[in-house]
């Protein structure tokens, strides 16, 4: 009798009738309690539906009938690993590795693992293990390729990435790491071939890129929501927190990983220090490194509670929150490195926002606000956006005013400049720059006789590549110079060098830009149609610089090119500019954290009132 309802079960399961598959196996266990098929795919099929805590004690039953099966171990490691138990999950893999060493998707799980809990080298090792054992499964290629490439060794990256696309050429991923890596060493070969195919895979199938690296190859909204929203499957179904106390003020926890020198904590430390504390309690959940810089020492001193919440799991921090009452949780990294979205999977906060980090929708059904402005998100790319849109007033990006310039302006010599001749700048990351991007500049320096253009460059390899890549358009190499990496106050200073800012599509500049304004340097844009396409055109508007939005890249590239000619015109922007710094929207931040904190005030008052989440429009501040 037993074989029969356990060949009955398997079939079902096989086909995927899972709820007759369960009931059979219930059935087969009634007969006998200890039968290990029945309890081990039994586990499975609940694991399957999402049910991870009814599969585990299922799946330890299994093993008390035989003892370090690897197949099981993995099981149970995949559904603790669901329930948020990291440390259990890691314990089953790696007995599951143990019990059996050619066992491929323990060594991939538990790298997986490892990588989400940012300990890089253990996974890089761990997808190395797999790929012995499948030297050709992309999946692992994928992986181990793109920490290479955070790891900034790009050429092994590249050269794993092109394995991957070798391996499944109908991968999305593998294509979009592989475009993402030769970008940020701006190793165009075979760039638009590969962007051509992603398109066309995507109308084809599930557009499953990262989405951080969708954001500087594609400037679409609607890939971009397809891309955030097959990102945010990976995550548990959220499950509503118990409603935190009603107290006399609004508990706002913002959680970062960059609470320390970085581009997020330079333009956001004044909007902490400057919120309301007689309405608002704020908190920051740290999940980054202590640097130990000034920059660190003033964020915690900004907040009414600082949480190092490093070594934490998604879980634990999630409970801490509900613990502190947290009203309104804000999300400042989405699907960027180090970013702690699962945290917000767990559903801390009644209300949850994603900000500033990520500039781009989350596709996350947990995530119920995003903060942008009018610039950024028009009415009619609204849909493309998992979250109700906070439009703020004037400009959605935060400014510190704190910002400090260096006295002393380098000489040119000093930056690699020539003594005279106009000078273009870009100092965006090398990752943004695209070959139709870097075209057009290289028809505006062919343009403007002596001009030169400054650009960041991280290293030797990427700055031969463009030199290559100029000379190929005509362009003596010679007029490229590259900037290094400065304390802020000495990038802010040299600024005062360059003569106007090349922004660029489809990823804009957003922390570079707003420095550039704020030491005085005009920005020249063109918005695309995605947010991160957008921000630019943001930020050059809330300074009073309408006419450095140009509608398309032809007027961008005539603009560019008058201003070069034109001495009087390019002084007196600069002076509009210098006189902006005062009286800008862009560099108010208390204006900014009025606005932001009436949004706040409605986000509450609608989950109090037992309203879902809506588009805000808080109006300019008073």
């Amino acid at each position: 009798m037993i074989p029969n309802l356990l060949q009955r079960a398997v079939e079902a399961h096989r086909q995927n009738r899972l709820a007759e598959a369960e009931t059979l196996y219930r059935d087969v266990l009634a007969r006998d309690e200890r039968q290990f098929d029945a309890l081990n795919l039994l586990g499975t099929a609940l694991f399957q539906q999402g049910r991870s805590m009814d599969a585990i004690p299922l799946l330890e039953r299994a093993l008390k009938e035989r003892p370090g099966h690897a197949v099981v171990l993995l099981r149970l490691g995949a559904a603790q690993r669901a329930l948020g138990d990291e440390k259990a999950a890691e314990k089953s893999y790696r007995q599951a590795i143990r019990a059996q060493g050619n066992l491929f998707e323990a060594h991939y799980n538990l790298g997986n693992l490892l990588d989400e809990r940012g300990r890089r080298e253990e996974a890089a090792a761990c997808y190395r293990n797999a790929l012995k054992i499948e030297p050709n499964n992309p999946y692992a290629l994928i992986n181990l390729g793109n920490l290479l490439h955070d790891a900034d060794r790009l050429e092994e990256a590249h050269a794993m990435l092109a394995r991957a696309v070798a391996a499944d050429p109908r991968s999305i991923p593998a294509r979009a790491s592989l475009i993402s890596a030769a970008q940020k060493m701006s190793l165009w070969t075979g760039w638009r071939e590969h962007v051509a195919v992603l398109k066309a895979l995507a109308a084809q199938q599930d557009f499953d890129a990262h989405p951080f690296q969708t954001l500087s190859i594609i400037d679409d909204p609607e890939l971009q929501l397809r891309s955030a929203r097959a990102a945010s499957r990976k995550f548990p179904p959220a499950v509503a927190s118990p409603s935190p106390p009603v107290g006399s003020k609004i508990r706002v926890a913002y959680v970062s990983a960059d609470f320390h020198a970085h581009a997020t904590a330079f333009l956001m430390a004044e909007l902490f220090e400057l919120h309301d504390r007689a309405r608002f309690e704020t908190i920051a959940i740290s999940t980054g490194a202590d640097d130990g810089s000034d920059m660190r020492k003033r964020l915690v001193a900004a907040f009414d509670h600082f949480i190092d919440a490093r070594g934490m799991s998604d879980a634990a921090i999630a409970q801490r929150m509900r613990d502190m009452g947290v009203h309104i949780a804000v999300d400042l990294k989405g699907h960027t490195q180090h970013g702690r979205l699962g945290v917000f999977a767990h559903r801390p906060a009644p209300v949850q926002v994603a900000y500033l980090g990520f500039p781009c929708t989350s596709g996350a059904d947990f995530i119920d606000y995003l903060i942008a402005d009018e610039t950024i998100i028009p009415p009619e790319e609204e849909k493309f956006y998992s979250e109700k849109i906070v439009r703020l007033p004037g400009c959605y990006q935060a400014n510190d005013r704190k910002r400090a310039i260096a006295d002393e302006t380098p000489a040119r010599a000093e930056c690699g400049l020539p003594e005279r001749g106009f000078v273009f700048c870009s100092f965006n990351h090398n990752y943004k720059l695209t070959p139709p991007m870097f075209e057009v500049w290289m028809r505006i320096l062919q343009a403007v006789p002596g001009s030169v253009l400054w650009l960041y460059a991280g290293d030797n390899r990427c700055k031969d590549n463009l030199r290559r890549e100029a000379e190929a358009r005509g362009v003596d190499s010679v007029r490229l110079a590259f900037a290094g990496r400065l304390p802020l106050d000495q990038h802010l200073a040299r600024h005062r060098l360059a003569d106007l800012f090349l922004d660029g599509v489809p990823c804009n500049a957003h922390t570079t830009a707003s420095d550039a304004l704020w030491a005085g340097l005009p920005v020249l844009t063109v918005p695309g149609r995605s947010f991160t396409a957008r921000v630019c055109a943001s930020l050059v508007a809330a300074v009073g610089l309408p006419e450095l939005i140009a509608p398309d890249l032809a007027a961008y590239e005539r603009t560019a090119i008058a201003l070069a000619r034109d001495a009087g015109a390019l002084a007196a922007l600069r002076a509009r500019l210098a006189a902006a710094r005062d009286q800008a929207p862009l560099f108010d931040p208390d204006r900014l954290r009025r606005s932001l904190e009436a949004a706040y005030g409605e986000m509450i008052a609608r989950w109090r009132a037992g309203l879902a989440p809506a588009a805000i429009n808080p109006g300019p501040a008073r």
